[in-house]
């Protein structure tokens, strides 16, 4: 069977199905392919494929920036060890933008370093980073905010559904 790392458990949404597993065996067991990339890249694929069919919106959390942190720190009795999540916003709440933008707007008085990305999207695109943001100014902090809320990429049509089921 399928188990977790030692002294950890393993979510039950993440526990490959037997389609899954019985695939994983014919290609790792009696050698469907001599080189061990295309293996890997044919588990892979089966395992995107499968996915798709099922679209278990239990494994959205690990597409979420946001849920991300909540949820991996609920794993660790509360210890966060994701990068912290300093503010979050969305479009339809312009009480969240605001909050936001006092987040950012206090890291430039501070000159403290931040990252200002969209919730959505994993290709690193609109992802602004302000190692020292008194150097650009308030503005141009803000001004990134804005776009990080308003982003929106080609590319993000070609990721997978839970991807686009981020909001």
């Amino acid at each position: 069977g399928v188990e977790a790392a030692s002294c950890y458990q393993l979510n039950s949404a993440c526990e490959p199905c037997e389609e899954l597993v019985q695939y994983m065996g014919a290609v790792l067991g009696t050698g469907l392919s001599t080189r061990v990339g295309k293996d890997w890249r044919c588990v892979m694929n089966k395992r995107i494929g499968i996915s798709y069919r099922h679209q278990n919106y239990r494994l959205v959390w690990l597409d979420d920036k946001v849920a991300q942190v909540a949820t991996t720190a609920s794993f660790f009795q509360g210890r966060e060890l994701h990068l912290p999540l300093l503010a979050q916003a969305s479009l339809e709440c312009s009480e969240s933008q605001a909050s936001l933008k006092a987040v950012a707007s206090a890291h430039v008085s501070r000159d403290e370093g931040i990252v200002v990305k969209p919730r959505h999207g994993s290709n690193s695109k609109h992802v602004f980073l302000w190692p020292n943001p008194q150097h650009a100014g308030t503005a141009a902090v803000l001004e990134s905010v804005d776009s990080a809320l308003n982003a929106w990429d080609k590319s993000w049509k070609k990721e997978s559904w839970n991807q686009n089921a981020v909001p």
